[in-house]
């Protein structure tokens, strides 16, 4: 099997997930000075959320897995204008609320000591999470990635295993607007769903910027990813992708029983990524649509338009296996090659 081949798969079980073979629940630890339980999630928080409370300011979070968490029970809590870093997991978590709002901050600095074993341990997380708007941060020097947006369920994603949270889509979310720059050992942005009975669908991931510096080791995959067993209805629109480890956008379905359907990729600007070669063909890659399983999953009825592929592309659209997929040649795909299938 080729290299990109190889990572391919490994990058899809990965986010894939499911219930199956989730570890038993670690033994409770001694909590750090200044640390709060997080709700059932098995991590510790440097502040504990109330519904409606506006967290604004520096939240150092230095000895405590999560540096703002936000769990069932605190709809309607606000960080705005705030600076979280430090945290050895998630800058924030959000977890099986409703009506959040994340913006105008800065997330920095985070990832310090992650728990390995956390599914999706982002900068900041959703999961089972609803309504909620994400906008205009700073999203920035992590460990572990940037943006994720999971479902919740016997495998919390951004939990320690063994630590499961209610059965809950994440749907209606807005991730608006961010610089996502400089983290490492992820993605960029993810949206997935890892449970059965729930999925990660009419979500809008808008407007931001992912940028960061082709060659540079340790590398940042840096890219927008939509994978797991029920991702539908998504929107990936107007984001700008430069210097991705990884192709810009990719959308995965990785067994037989995923369903990633109706999802739209939409004006975008994708340059200089891929250059890992990393996933998929041993090339440069801008957008990749793939299934990585037999039988393959569904993965169709996506559409694609209008987006700006650069000339350092060796290809702009890539799909594997895939099922009905329109694209549309409205933008500007100057790819050496604009379209291939396998």
């Amino acid at each position: 099997m080729r290299r990109g081949s190889r990572l391919l798969a490994a990058t899809i079980t990965v986010l894939a997930g499911g219930t199956a073979g989730l570890a038993a629940a670690a033994p409770a630890q001694a909590q750090p000075a200044g640390c709060t339980a997080a709700g059932t999630t098995g991590l510790t928080a440097a502040v504990v959320a109330t519904a409606g409370q506006r967290i604004s300011g520096t939240v150092d979070a230095a000895g405590c897995d999560i540096g703002v968490y936000i769990g069932p029970g605190a709809s309607a809590a606000r960080v705005v204008d705030a600076t979280v870093s430090g945290a050895n997991d998630h800058g924030i978590f959000v977890q099986d609320a409703t009506d959040v709002v994340i913006a105008d901050s800065t997330i920095s600095g985070n990832g310090v000591d992650r728990n390995n074993t956390v599914p999706e341990d982002k900068a900041v997380e959703l999961a089972g999470t609803w309504a909620a708007l994400v906008t205009h941060n700073r999203v920035v020097g992590n460990d572990g990635g940037g943006i994720g947006l999971a479902d919740d369920g016997p495998l919390d994603p951004g939990a320690v295993p063994g630590h499961p949270g209610a059965l809950r889509a994440s749907a209606f979310n807005q991730i608006l607007g961010n610089t996502v720059s400089g983290n490492l050992n992820d993605c960029g942005i993810v949206v997935t769903a890892k449970n059965y009975g729930t999925g990660a669908f009419a979500n809008t991931v808008e407007g931001n910027v992912l940028s960061d510096t082709p060659g540079v080791f340790p590398p940042a995959l840096s890219g927008i990813v939509l994978a797991g067993l029920r991702v539908d209805h998504n929107v990936i629109s107007n984001n700008t992708v430069h210097g991705s480890f990884m192709p810009g956008i990719i959308m995965h379905s990785s067994r037989p029983d995923t369903e990633v359907d109706g999802n739209v990729i939409v004006h975008n600007r994708l340059s200089a990524d891929d250059w890992g070669q990393v996933n998929g063909p041993d090339a440069r890659v801008a957008i990749i649509l793939a299934t990585a399983s037999s039988p393959a999953g569904d993965l169709s009825g996506t559409v694609i338009a209008s987006n700006v592929i650069s000339h350092d592309e060796d290809y702009g659209i890539y799909l594997s296996d895939v099922g009905r997929t329109v694209i549309a040649a409205d933008g500007q795909n100057d790819a050496v090659v604009p379209v291939a299938r396998s």
